[in-house]
This record gives C-alpha cells, sequence and structure tokens, in this order.
C-alpha cells in the first residue's frame, strides 16, 4: 500500500458519508488530514479484529473484496452505493478488507471526521449562555459603577451549580488574570476554541455571526458572566466575537485546565450496564447527530435531537427523567450532556457498553 498527492476535490468529499455533512469552510482542514492510498490487487485494505479501528477507508476506484469468515464473504466495485459509507461500515467486530483489483482509497482519521462534524454545526452552538446575556439595545445593560463582586454572582450561574465548593476552588485558583482594553477583541469568530473567560471587571459586546442563530444581533455580557466553554467542550470553532465594551478585567482559564476542572465534572458518564440498573420509564435516550446520520444507525430506544435544536426544546424536557445521550454524537455528545446538566437536568452521556 503506498499514498500518493492526488487532488482531493469538493465532489469527491461530497461522494462520502458522513464527508458530505461537512461544511466546505472547513473543506481544507479535513484535506490536510486527508490522503490518497494505492493498493494492488490482492493487497489487505483494512482489518478489524477490536473496535479500536483509528481510520475511515473509502474507495474511489477499483474493487474489493469483504471477508468475515472462510464461507462468509462478498465483493463489490467502487460505484457500488455501499462505498458511498466507509469500508469499515462492512465490517463489525471481525473482518478482512482486501483489494481484488488495483484501487485507489481515501483515508481519513475517524477523530479528524468527528471533529469536522462538531465544527460544521457550531454556528448552532452559542458562545454564551441564554440565562445571563442582555440584548445590547435593552435598558437593562449592566451599570458600570457597579461594586458587585464577580465571584458571588458566577457562583449563581447554571455552571458553577454543576461543581463543588472544592471544584471552584480549584477554578479561582488557576485563573489567570488579564487586564484589558475598551475596543479588544477577546473572541474572533471562526477560530479555534483555546480559552475560557469569565469577567471580573468592565463588560464585553457578543457580536454574533449574521447567519448564525441570532442573526447579527449584539448582547452584553457583565460581571460574573462567562463565555468560551462551549467551544472548549465541543472542540469547535468560535461562532461569534466578543469585543470589551470598557476596559476591564478577565478571568481566564486555558483548554487542558478548564478539560481537568470543568468539562470531566460536568460531563458525567455512564454505560449501559449501569443504565439498566434504573427504573425504566425514567430512562429517555437522546441522538444529537443530524437526522441522515440518525437514519443510517442509532440507538433503538433513542430520539433524534440534533445538537443545533436541543436548546430550543428544553422547555419540553422533564426534570423527573434522566436523560442519556448516545455516544455517537462524539463531542456533540458530549455538549449536549453539558448543556442539560446547566440547564439543571440529571443527564449523562454513555459511553462503552
Amino acid at each position: 500500500m503506498s499514498s500518493e498527492k492526488l487532488s482531493i476535490t469538493k465532489e469527491m468529499l461530497n461522494r462520502f458519508f458522513p464527508l458530505n455533512l461537512i461544511e466546505e469552510q472547513f473543506h481544507d482542514q479535513l484535506k490536510q488530514n486527508a490522503f490518497i492510498s494505492t493498493v494492488k490487487a490482492g493487497d489487505i485494505i483494512t482489518k478489524k479484529t477490536s473496535n479500536d479501528n483509528t481510520l475511515h477507508h473509502y474507495l474511489i476506484s477499483g474493487a474489493a473484496e469483504v471477508r468475515l469468515s472462510f464461507d462468509n464473504r462478498f465483493q463489490f466495485q467502487s460505484d457500488d452505493e455501499r462505498c458511498q459509507f466507509p469500508l469499515e461500515d462492512n465490517i463489525e467486530q471481525k473482518g478482512t478488507i482486501r483489494a481484488i483489483e488495483d484501487a485507489k482509497l481515501l483515508v481519513l482519521n475517524i477523530e479528524i471526521i468527528d471533529q469536522l462534524k462538531a465544527w460544521s454545526q457550531s454556528y448552532d452552538y452559542e458562545i454564551v449562555h441564554l440565562h445571563n446575556i442582555r440584548d445590547i439595545n435593552n435598558e437593562t445593560l449592566i451599570d458600570d459603577s457597579s461594586d458587585g463582586d464577580w465571584s458571588n454572582l458566577f457562583i449563581q450561574s447554571p455552571l458553577a451549580s454543576n461543581l463543588s465548593v472544592s471544584d471552584l476552588h480549584k477554578l479561582f485558583t488557576r485563573l489567570e488574570t488579564r487586564e484589558v482594553k475598551k475596543g479588544e477583541e477577546i473572541v474572533q469568530q471562526n477560530t479555534d476554541g483555546d480559552y475560557f473567560y469569565i469577567i471580573q471587571s468592565g463588560s464585553a459586546e457578543v457580536k454574533t455571526d449574521l447567519h448564525g442563530a441570532y442573526k447579527g444581533r449584539s448582547f452584553e455580557l457583565g460581571l460574573g458572566d462567562y463565555f468560551g466553554d462551549e467551544a472548549l467542550v465541543a472542540d469547535s470553532m468560535r461562532n461569534a466575537s466578543v469585543v470589551m465594551s470598557s476596559d476591564g478585567t478577565l478571568g481566564i482559564l486555558d483548554r487542558e485546565a478548564f478539560s481537568i476542572i470543568v468539562k470531566e465534572v460536568v460531563v458525567k458518564t455512564k454505560n449501559e450496564s449501569s443504565i439498566e440498573g434504573l427504573l425504566a420509564d425514567q430512562h429517555h435516550y437522546i441522538d444529537v447527530r443530524l437526522p441522515i446520520e440518525f437514519k443510517n444507525e442509532h440507538h433503538g430506544k433513542s430520539e433524534n435531537i440534533p445538537i443545533s435544536h436541543l436548546r430550543k426544546q428544553l422547555e419540553g424536557f422533564d426534570y423527573s427523567k434522566v436523560y442519556f445521550i448516545t455516544p455517537e454524537g462524539g463531542r456533540r455528545s458530549e455538549l449536549a450532556t453539558y448543556l442539560l446538566r446547566q440547564a439543571g437536568f440529571e443527564a449523562y452521556c454513555m459511553v462503552g457498553t
């Protein structure tokens, strides 16, 4: 098997699932993390002996044979509709896929695909939380003369309600203080998430994307308000810009510290076997992927609520239920768990079996 620099085109990416769910603006990142592999007839393309495969192979040209056992095997050409999907979808626990004629393959890391799918839906996430943002045209804009304690205000937030006293102490201890000036851009739209921010003094303006959920509206953040967390949880790009509307001070937590102190505490997990011990009528399974992904394969008891619709449907959720977010959504499932727990629901991200 050899690799080569064959042009990876938009048409090629749109041919394969779920690559065709990734927005065109992220195609450059997709191409940078993909390569074309050439295999000779008789060569093994991929084999599966466990669930730890990290690559997806897509058959661009040629033909392949799937061998699940000595007696159970089948062949297909690259124009077969099954080739719209990763070749790995044809083998479950064990199996081998071999080229039966010279073939070309598009190869990508599964982790990269998952990340870029999350980025593609990032415009439907919010950079701040609806409980604490104020429309910048509202008469109730924050009073810069307020001498309120930012830490007391933060402690009253939905995020802090999920953190113990010990967790809060760790968070406050690890915060780095940064002096900022009016007009300084703290977060730039369409850049990678890097830090979590809490406003310790002053105020900031959130400028939303014209094509996003808020259609370019601006919002004001004040003492104790926080932002940047959802992009870190989902490992997505920023979907809005944040600019200081006054001089002030920010408490900043880097990605690694945020993951340890906040994300690992808030995004609680459960495996399938532990769920079985709970009362069945308390269970509610949610799959937050896109409908086309859900239709292809999903947990038998799950309801499909794409992550972009989740926040809008929270009013219909039941506080007496326990919500389990199915693992297929990857980072999106983690974000959904994060959002639900901040909204006061008992929610878990499902892992393993």
